[in-house]
C-alpha cells in the first residue's frame, strides 16, 4: 500500500488490503510483525458478531478487532487479548471486514473449519476470559508494585514520620509548628521570621508530608522570604499536578455533556477553589460521580483521551491514570458495601438531591449545605476506618469561612446519618485550630474531652490512617464487643477477613454475584494476599495479637 494513501483510500480503490498485523492485541491468532491478514471493503450490509474488522479510533487510529455483539445503532469490540472491550463503534467507523489471514506458512480463510472452530471458542469465553486474564495481571501487578509500595505504606503507617529520629512528642511540637504556618497561610498573615528561624525544616518537611499539607507550609514559609528547596518543589508540584488535571477535567466535562453522561465533581476538585491561593491545597486526585450505567461509555471517554484504566468495574468508582501525574477517580456511587448502611440508603438516590450546573445540560452539584453534610460523612468514613489526617480538618475551616449554612438543616441530616455529634466535633475543633485568633499569643486554645479525643487521633494517623486504627476499628465490627480482647474474638476477626460475606466481595469480585462461586473467589483472594500482599498481613496479624482490650 502507497504510504501517501490512507486505508480508506487504498480500499476504495482496490476493494480489499493485505497488511501485517501490529501490536499484541489480536493474540494468539495473529502475531505482531510475523503473521498477514485480509480485510475486503465493508458494504451497505451490517456486520455480525464474531466478525473482525478494520476500524478507524478518532482521531487518527487504525485498529483489527473482533465485534463481540451487534447493537441497533452500533457494536461492542474487543481484541481477541484484550480485556476492555470498546463501545460506540458504528458501521461508519467500520472500513473493512477480515476474510482470511496468514499464520507462518498457511494461509487460512474465515470459512476454514480450524477458524471456525477458534472464533466460536473465543466468542463464547469472553466472559472467562477476561476474568482470568485480570486475575493474572492483578496478581501481577500488585507483586511487581509490592516493593514500590512498601516505603510509602511504611509512611503512612507510621505513627510519627519518616524522621526515625522524631519522637512522639517532638512529632506533636513539630505538627503545632505545620498548624501555626497553615494558619498563616489561609487568613494571609506573614509568620514570625524569628519563630521560623528555631524550626528544623527538614523536621518540619516530613510532618507536613504525613498529612498533605507541605504546599501550604511552603507558602506561608515563602511569605516570612524563607525559601526551602524541598518546600519550593513541593508547592511547584502540587501547582503543576493541579493544573495539568485541571486542563483534564475541562476537556472531559465537555466530553460527558457531549455523550449526554450526568456527572458531579466531588470533595477535592471543589474544595480546592474555597482556598485562597491556586495549588494551597494538594490534591491526590480529581474525583467525580456519574451515570453509574453509563461507567462502560466513561472509560472509553477516559482511553480516548490518554487516560490508563487502573481499577475498573470492583467498588464503586473505577480509577484512571495518565502521564505524568493525572490521577482520576470516577464514583459510581457515593458509598458503596462496607460503608455504614444509613450512609448507603441515604445517597442511593443521590441524583434527586442534585442540583444542575448553569450553562451545563449534565453537570450538577450539591447545594452548599448537602455538600458539607457529604463532605463530613466522608471523613467520618475515613476516621471510622483507618483515621484521617490534618487536611479535612482545614478543608472544614476553609469551607465554613467561604459559606454560610443552615445549620439546623445540617444538624437533621447528619442525624440521619448518625454523625450529628461527630460534625459539631469536627467543625469546633477545625474552628478552634485554624481561626486567625490563634495566631494572638493571648489566644489559649481550651478543648472539650471529645475535641481533644478527635484531635488526637488525627494527629497522628496522617492522611490515610493507620493500620493500627483500621484493625481495632475493624474489630469493634466484628465483634460487637468492648473489653478485653479474648482468643475467640481474634477468632472471629480472622475468620471475617478471609472468608468475607458475598456483600463485601462482590463489589470487588463480580464472580462473587453467584453464591456458588464464592468459594473460588476465597481461594483467588487469598492467593493474591500471599503473593502480593503478604508483609502487611503479617503487620496486621501482629496488631491484632497486641491489641489487649477495645
Amino acid at each position: 500500500m502507497s504510504e501517501r494513501m490512507s486505508y480508506e483510500e487504498y480500499l476504495e480503490q482496490n476493494g480489499s488490503l493485505t497488511y501485517t498485523n501490529k501490536g499484541v492485541s489480536m493474540l494468539p491468532l495473529l502475531r505482531q510483525g510475523r503473521d498477514l491478514f485480509t480485510v475486503r471493503k465493508k458494504g451497505k450490509e451490517r456486520c455480525k458478531a464474531g466478525d473482525v474488522v478494520l476500524y478507524r479510533r478518532q482521531p487518527d487510529q487504525y485498529v483489527l478487532h473482533r465485534i463481540i455483539k451487534v447493537r441497533p445503532k452500533d457494536y461492542v469490540i474487543l481484541g481477541d487479548n484484550c480485556i476492555g472491550r470498546e463501545y460506540g463503534v458504528t458501521d461508519e467507523d467500520i472500513l473493512g471486514v477480515m476474510t482470511g489471514f496468514v499464520r507462518g506458512r498457511r494461509k487460512y480463510y474465515v470459512d476454514h473449519p480450524v477458524y471456525q472452530l477458534y472464533s466460536f471458542v473465543w466468542m463464547h469465553t469472553v466472559q472467562l476470559r477476561i476474568f482470568v486474564k485480570k486475575c493474572i495481571l492483578r496478581i501481577k501487578k500488585k507483586a511487581s508494585l509490592r516493593r514500590r509500595t512498601e516505603e510509602t505504606q511504611k509512611s503512612r503507617e507510621g505513627i510519627v514520620s519518616k524522621d526515625k529520629t522524631m519522637t512522639k512528642e517532638e512529632y506533636r511540637n513539630v505538627m503545632g509548628d505545620v498548624i501555626w504556618l497553615a494558619v498563616c497561610a489561609v487568613n494571609g498573615a506573614t509568620p514570625d521570621t524569628e519563630c521560623i528561624n528555631r524550626i528544623d525544616l527538614k523536621r518540619l518537611y516530613h510532618a507536613a508530608e504525613q498529612h498533605l499539607l507541605t504546599a501550604i507550609v511552603a507558602y506561608a514559609l515563602e511569605s516570612a522570604g524563607i525559601h526551602d528547596k524541598a518546600f519550593i518543589q513541593a508547592k511547584a508540584k502540587a501547582i503543576r499536578k493541579l493544573a495539568l488535571m485541571d486542563a483534564e477535567m475541562a476537556v472531559l466535562s465537555d466530553r460527558l455533556e457531549h455523550a449526554g453522561i450526568w456527572y458531579m465533581p466531588l470533595k477535592g476538585t471543589v474544595l480546592k477553589d474555597f482556598y485562597p491561593a491556586y495549588g494551597l491545597r494538594e490534591m491526590a486526585d480529581h474525583d467525580i460521580l456519574i451515570d453509574a450505567d453509563r461507567a462502560e461509555d466513561v472509560k472509553a471517554i477516559m482511553e480516548e483521551m490518554g487516560f490508563r484504566p487502573e481499577h475498573f468495574g470492583a467498588g464503586n468508582h473505577d480509577c484512571y491514570y495518565k502521564e505524568p501525574v493525572c490521577n482520576f477517580e470516577m464514583h459510581r456511587a457515593l458509598f458503596g458495601k462496607g460503608n455504614p448502611d444509613a450512609m448507603q440508603a441515604y445517597y442511593e438516590n443521590v441524583k434527586a438531591r442534585l442540583l444542575k450546573d448553569e450553562g451545563r445540560k449534565h453537570g450538577y452539584h450539591f447545594s452548599p449545605e448537602d455538600f458539607y453534610v457529604y463532605m463530613i460523612a466522608h471523613e467520618y468514613k475515613h476516621y471510622s476506618a483507618g483515621g484521617t489526617g490534618l487536611r479535612s480538618l482545614l478543608d472544614t475551616y476553609v469551607y465554613l469561612q467561604k459559606n454560610r449554612l443552615n445549620m439546623e438543616y445540617v444538624s437533621a441530616e447528619t442525624e440521619k446519618l448518625g454523625i450529628r455529634e461527630f460534625e459539631e466535633t469536627n467543625r469546633t475543633l477545625s474552628l478552634k485550630l485554624f481561626a486567625r485568633e490563634i495566631l494572638e499569643e493571648q489566644q489559649k486554645m481550651q478543648l472539650t474531652a471529645e475535641e481533644a479525643e478527635l484531635f488526637e487521633n488525627i494527629l497522628y494517623s496522617g492522611t490515610y490512617g493507620t493500620q493500627e486504627n483500621a484493625v481495632r476499628n475493624r474489630m469493634k465490627k466484628v465483634t460487637g464487643e468492648q473489653g478485653k480482647v479474648t482468643g475467640r474474638m481474634r477468632l472471629r476477626y480472622y475468620l471475617s477477613r478471609l472468608f468475607p460475606k458475598q456483600e463485601l466481595l462482590y463489589p470487588w469480585y463480580p464472580p462473587a454475584k453467584y453464591k456458588v462461586l464464592i468459594p473460588f473467589v476465597w481461594v483467588y483472594r487469598i492467593l493474591v494476599i500471599a503473593v502480593a500482599r503478604r508483609k502487611k498481613v503479617f503487620g496486621e496479624v501482629r496488631i491484632v495479637e497486641k491489641q489487649e482490650k477495645i
